[in-house]
């Protein structure tokens, strides 16, 4: 495997990751707090973009720590979707 393929599967990766931190989001807070889809959709949004909007009800406990838990999985993933593209720009 060249280098160029190994970059775009660490891209594809990467992507693949943020989707699926996304999913697990939608459905983590129509769990945890019993949120319809859209709203779900929305929390998710406003977390993993850092927009930090406001939220729609006041969040429990564990949806604090869930929001935390996706806040820095999010910013992981990112930072390293970031370093993949870069190198493979590079």
């Amino acid at each position: 495997m060249n280098n160029e393929t190994g970059g775009v599967k660490q891209i594809v990766v990467s992507l693949f990751l943020l989707l699926t931190v996304f999913v697990i989001g939608i459905v983590g807070y129509s769990i945890i707090e019993g949120y319809n889809p859209i709203d779900s959709f929305f929390m998710i949004m406003i977390t993993i973009s850092t927009v930090g909007y406001s939220t729609i009800t006041d969040l429990t406990q564990a949806g604090k720590v869930f929001t935390s838990l996706i806040i820095l999985a999010s910013i992981t993933i990112v930072v390293y979707a970031v370093s993949n593209i870069t190198a493979f720009l590079v």
